[in-house]
């Protein structure tokens, strides 16, 4: 039975392939559940979108989302982002399925990066410190001249 991820897919083996089954890369997706709150006044339309577009942030990290989680709540845990219950059924699904990290759609406080930590068997990337690994991805990735010509076009666009 294969999963479906998009434009890339799980094989019986659990590798990450793209649909005609050749491997998605030579050095391997890393896999991954998005984890959200859906606070009362929100539409769970509004949370689904940001979901997908943090999957998309993370598919270009080279992450790819195996599942999403979401839990209606008035506001975050200040202490675990999600009640206890949901920490652990996610917890639990991170070690049956081998994910290699948890990436929450929020920023996550440092006492609740320790405490998420401490419970699950995986890494965890919050939706801020993503777009801050891509970056340095594609700054160690791209050739000086393009990094230049880039930091060049982010300076012209602050001057207008």
């Amino acid at each position: 039975m294969q999963k479906s991820y998009g434009r890339l897919e799980q094989n019986k083996n659990k590798e990450i392939v793209t649909k005609n089954d050749q491997p998605a890369s030579g050095a391997g997706f890393e896999r991954a559940v998005l984890v959200a709150v859906i606070r009362d006044q929100q539409d769970p339309r509004q949370a689904e979108e940001y979901l997908a577009e943090l999957e998309f942030l993370a598919e270009t990290a080279g992450i790819v989302g195996v599942r999403r989680f979401t839990q209606r709540l008035p506001q975050p845990s200040a202490r675990i982002y999600v009640g206890p219950g949901k920490l652990e059924e996610i917890a639990a699904y991170c070690k049956e399925e081998e994910i290699d990290v948890a990436i929450f759609d929020d920023e996550l406080s440092p006492s609740q990066t320790r405490n998420i930590e401490a419970a699950m068997p995986c890494r965890i990337q919050s939706s801020f410190t993503l777009p801050m690994a891509i970056t340095c991805i594609f700054s160690i990735l791209l050739p000086p001249q393009a990094q230049s010509i880039g930091l060049g076009r982010i300076r012209g666009a602050d001057r207008r």
